[in-house]
């Protein structure tokens, strides 16, 4: 029975052997690992008022890693050890910057307020907002650098590009509009939402009173959409 006592004695001599033991002086792994991160850090601000900005995202390019701003406007983001890194912060609001930073140092980042490009939007001939792309109902806009191109003598003229309609007129100045054939008191105008007490009803020979130089957007409701209006 003695003999079976050797072998089990130098199996665990074996597995203790492939163990290594830490000497006095080494750090835990964990420890080694943080050792070698270091951190980008700074402060993002409004370059109008100087005040912090928080909720900005903070982005490093290089690694992906990324933050959030506090509500003094601070950032921290670890990463590897390296002598600089390239850092894009963005908000809503205000011009996205992208700046250099090193480890170790504290960053102040001041961000221009910026306007948000947001697409065009038809208010007219439905019942609620819808973009231009979207709407099937037959619509002209006319507004800012569009209004100042096809700005002409008379409101005719102005949206005689627009298909569907035409231009009649008795002489210089008297144009009167006529969409898919309709005109006089066949086509309703509005004025600021207000119907328009015009002459233009009593005659051919009649301009309509309002003046397109002193609109600031014209609209041009063609075909049974025009009903919403009480025409």
């Amino acid at each position: 029975m003695s003999s079976g006592f050797p072998i089990p004695i130098l199996l665990l001599g074996v597995i203790l052997a492939g163990v290594p033991l830490p000497s006095a002086g080494s750090a835990p792994v964990e420890q080694q690992a943080a050792d070698t991160l270091d951190h980008v850090a700074g402060t993002v601000r409004s370059a109008d008022s100087g005040l912090p900005l928080a909720g900005a995202m903070v982005e490093v390019v290089s690694t992906g890693g990324s933050a959030v701003t506090h509500g003094d406007g601070s950032f921290r983001i670890a990463v590897p050890d390296a002598e600089g890194y390239r850092v894009r912060i963005d908000r809503l609001g205000y011009a996205a910057v992208a700046v250099d930073i090193r480890p170790g140092e504290t960053a102040a980042v001041d961000l221009e307020v910026a306007a948000i490009p947001l697409p065009d939007v038809v208010v007219t001939a439905v019942l609620s907002p819808t973009s231009a792309n979207e709407t099937i109902r037959p619509s002209a806009v006319f507004a800012e650098e569009t209004l100042q191109r096809q700005l002409a003598p008379t409101l005719a003229q102005t949206v005689e590009s627009v298909p569907g309609v035409t231009v009649t007129s008795m002489g210089p100045g008297t144009s009167q509009p006529v969409i898919r054939g309709l005109g006089g008191d066949r086509i309703l105008m509005l004025e600021d939402g207000q119907r328009v007490g015009d002459v233009v009803n009593s005659g051919a020979d009649h301009a309509t009173a309002v003046t397109p130089s002193s609109a600031r957007r014209i609209d041009v409701i063609r075909g049974p959409s025009a009903i919403l209006y009480g025409s």
